[in-house]
């Protein structure tokens, strides 16, 4: 069986059960799941799913910071770390074998889960061949992201970015896709007024 796994719970929390119930290969689209875990513990009223998967990957000390966090009604702070706290070694170590999109992820799950065989396989895509249109002064330059809107973007850092660079340069920053309620993007944007 091959499973692809991605980190939003509406398209892939199937998968989920059927993989630990009948272990196989699996396609790991993001790196990070905190946000699936996350939002499938919300979805389905059970905190304890995420924290259970915490606590699998992450230990006792890091459940307890974000059981805490979750009584107060905040978000786990792990959720801003997903890359130290990317609720994915259980799924990996279960696992048959492990297929993903870059090198980078292929040398992280190759570390905690050294039993797995773990490839790289790029997106079945080509790139573009596009003509570099001829930029004028008054040209604007567009950046966007796509997909669940998660801290695991890197929005954060890219609104930083964006906001040092404003006053000197022309450009218009786009998100396109669904917020969720454990991210405030919309605070972040008034932050670095954007």
């Amino acid at each position: 069986a091959i499973y692809h796994l991605g980190n939003d719970h509406r398209y892939h929390a199937g998968m989920l059960e059927v993989a630990r119930a009948h272990p196989g290969i699996i396609v790991f689209h993001d790196f990070a799941l905190q946000d699936f875990f996350l939002g499938l513990a919300q979805a389905r009223g059970r905190v304890e799913i995420y924290l259970e998967e915490v606590l699998a990957c992450h230990g006792k000390r890091a459940t307890r910071a974000a059981a805490e966090a979750l009584e107060r009604g905040s978000a786990p702070p792990h959720l801003a770390l997903p890359l130290e706290f990317p609720l994915n070694c259980r799924l990996a170590r279960e696992a048959e074998g492990i297929i993903v999109h870059s090198e980078w992820a292929r040398a992280r799950f190759a570390t905690f889960a050294p039993s797995v065989p773990v490839a790289h396989i790029n997106m079945p895509i080509k790139p573009m061949t596009v003509n570099e249109p001829t930029r004028t002064a008054n040209s604007t330059v567009q950046i966007a992201n796509f997909g669940l809107i998660t801290p695991g973007k890197g929005i954060q850092r890219a609104l930083r970015a964006l906001a040092s660079l404003k006053a000197d340069h022309d450009f218009h920053y786009t998100l396109v896709g669904e917020t969720n309620s454990f991210f405030d993007v919309h605070s972040l944007v008034r932050e670095y007024d954007m």
